[in-house]
């Protein structure tokens, strides 16, 4: 129990201490102290919506022929996929910055409320047993350790770099991290058979093994999956592809622009 604790810790702790520390980090220059109470106000969102969903789950699970919580979920790793592009774009375009802080926090929302909701569906259904309620919080604790020590590890690397006036770093680790929140969404569709599933093209787990401490950050930040099969590869490449072309058409039309406004 103490060790399924600390991997169910690092399976959904994680990709929420990845996500504060890349949007810290991207946000660094739009941040304005007036923002401060709006974040405030979406960590007591998110929390209550958590408790919602934990409680209700059971009510939840059932409906869509038991697959609603799978269905939920992957709506919502699909969505902050998307509102992760988006943000990205205003960065990147220098739009709006008091639009780039909302969206900052619908998607931290979105990953906060979907990953600890999971992890407290789990932890109340065992901590009304007397016997494991040691090893849960001692897992907890261990659990919230290592996640924390990833995310201040990982905060200082970007921002060394930054230093270097080289956020593209973080800004790449972002995009990536939400190929990766389409490969969580393929996963729970599979689980359902709600997506076909196939034979896997290779096994890296002789290089990575997604069970070690290592696995577990590289799935959280990039969609790791040692055994991918044609839909994994299709739609991570796919969302790798399609807001790239959408990059360098914009950049292409904003130079063209530009040109036309000088002359």
């Amino acid at each position: 129990m103490l060790i399924n604790t600390v991997v169910l810790f690092l399976h959904n702790a994680l990709p929420i201490v990845i996500i504060i520390v890349l949007l810290l980090l991207s946000l660094k220059k739009a941040y304005h102290k007036r923002f401060l109470k709006p974040w405030l106000t979406t960590l007591f969102i998110s929390i209550l919506s958590t408790f919602f969903l934990v409680n209700y789950s059971d009510d939840i699970a059932q409906l869509f022929q038991g697959m609603a919580l799978e269905l939920l979920f992957s709506m919502v790793f699909v969505g902050v996929y998307l509102l992760i592009i988006l943000y990205l774009y205003q960065i990147v375009f220098q739009m709006n910055k008091q639009r780039l802080n909302y969206i900052a926090m619908l998607i931290f929302f979105l990953v906060f409320t979907v990953n600890a909701s999971a992890f407290f569906i789990y932890f109340t259904g065992f901590w009304s047993q007397t016997e494991l309620q040691l090893p849960l919080l001692i897992g907890t604790l261990l659990g919230f350790g290592i996640c924390l020590s990833i995310g201040i590890l990982l905060y200082f690397i970007l921002l060394f770099f930054q230093f270097k006036n080289q956020q593209g770093w973080t800004l790449l680790l972002l995009f990536l991290f939400s190929c990766g929140q389409l490969n969580q969404a393929v996963n729970l569709q599979l689980q359902i058979d709600f997506l076909p599933s196939f034979e896997a093209l290779w096994d890296s787990t002789f290089l990575l093994n997604e069970d070690s401490e290592l696995g577990y950050f590289f799935t959280a930040l990039l969609g790791y999956e040692a055994t991918p099969s044609i839909l994994h590869l299709g739609i991570y490449l796919t969302a790798l592809g399609i807001p790239l072309f959408g990059y360098f058409y914009l950049k292409n039309n904003k130079v063209v622009m530009k040109d036309r406004t000088i002359k």
